[in-house]
């Protein structure tokens, strides 16, 4: 369901990057991009050859034509270059360190009480580089539904639930369980192999470097991360199952697991495109035994499975009046009016 608040989120949005990138122009310190980013240029990073004179106008240059959209949001080309930006910042633009900090942020909590692990959360994760990686996939989500609300209007249909377009819909309904168990099967080789590190076994890995996890205490942190990829593998499951919709007598908001599972798509989408990026230009290198290399496969099926998940749960739409179109109701309601 994308609602009306997502035109002024997005122009909102954009009036930020350029009054940022205005004051980064002036001379003002904390420009995230290529030079201003203290890691270095090596990342694979798209914007790592940005320079300090160049980049915080074209910031602000993009975050204006970002508020220009927000406001026209009318017409097949707005709703085109929409998705542009929505691909720019949610997938192409962030690293794939974003997912990194998000998924070590489970044992930064668990281990706070007992020292563990034994860096500042504040000067290793809560900077603002990481926050405006954020801010990015953010921005992308947002001008990915702006791009939705203005493609449906120019096709004339509802703007808040895209009805009427059932037969690719109902396909989409059946095909996402499929997508849930392969997005499941990722975190759950994942844990095989990080927790037989653990027990000192080298799946997929050398002893010697086993050894040193061991030594560094990260074998410990991998195993608490890929526990919880495991448990977010078995939510994906949920996606196609009755339960990601009621607890016992607990009904789950459908907000809910539509938007982790979204945001977990997106980061792991800005993940492979930075993976893509090393095994193209050759500064990382493609191997079917390694576990990232699975990532893009896991991304997609997650995205899919959320999808189908989307269209398999839809209830009746308040704006346009269509019934709900699950897997039972979709096959009897009839066509809704547009808009």
């Amino acid at each position: 369901m994308v609602t009306r608040w997502i035109g002024p989120a997005a122009a909102g949005w954009s009036a930020l990057y350029v009054v940022l990138g205005m004051l980064w122009t002036l001379g003002v310190p904390g420009f995230p991009f290529g030079e201003g980013d203290p890691t270095g240029p090596g990342r694979t990073s798209v914007l790592s050859g940005l320079t300090l004179e160049a980049g915080p106008p074209a910031v602000a240059a993009v975050g204006l034509g970002g508020l220009v959209l927000a406001l026209v949001r009318r017409g097949r080309l707005v709703a085109a270059l929409c998705w542009v930006y929505a691909v720019a910042l949610a997938v192409v633009i962030p690293e794939g360190r974003v997912l990194v900090w998000v998924a070590y942020l489970p044992v930064f909590l668990v281990g706070a009480p007992f020292g563990y692990p034994p860096v500042s959360f504040t000067e290793t994760v809560l900077t603002w580089l990481n926050l405006n990686q954020v801010l990015l996939i953010a921005g992308g989500l947002l001008f990915a539904g702006l791009a939705l609300r203005t493609q449906r209007a120019a096709r004339d249909a509802c703007v808040r639930c895209g009805r009427p377009a059932r037969a690719w819909t109902e396909q989409a309904a059946r095909w996402g369980r499929w997508a849930a168990w392969v997005a499941f099967a990722v975190p759950l080789a994942y844990a095989v192999v990080r927790w037989a590190w653990v027990f000192h076994i080298p799946l997929a890995y050398t002893e010697e470097g086993v050894r040193e996890l061991h030594a560094n205490g990260l074998a410990t942190a991998g195993a608490g991360l890929a526990t919880f990829a495991l448990v977010g593998g078995v939510l994906t499951l949920g996606l196609a199952r009755s339960w990601s919709e009621r607890l016992g007598r607990w009904r789950i908001p459908r907000w809910l697991p539509l938007g982790l599972a979204g945001t977990v798509t997106a980061l792991l989408l800005s993940l492979s495109s930075s993976l893509v990026r090393g095994w193209v230009g050759g500064s990382l290198r493609f191997d079917v035994g390694d576990i990232l290399t699975w990532v893009p496969l896991w991304a997609l099926a997650l995205g899919a499975a959320t999808l189908g998940f989307y269209y398999r749960t839809r209830g009746a739409c308040g704006r346009c009046g269509s019934p709900g179109d699950g897997a039972e109701s979709g096959r009897r309601h009839g066509v809704c009016e547009s808009r």
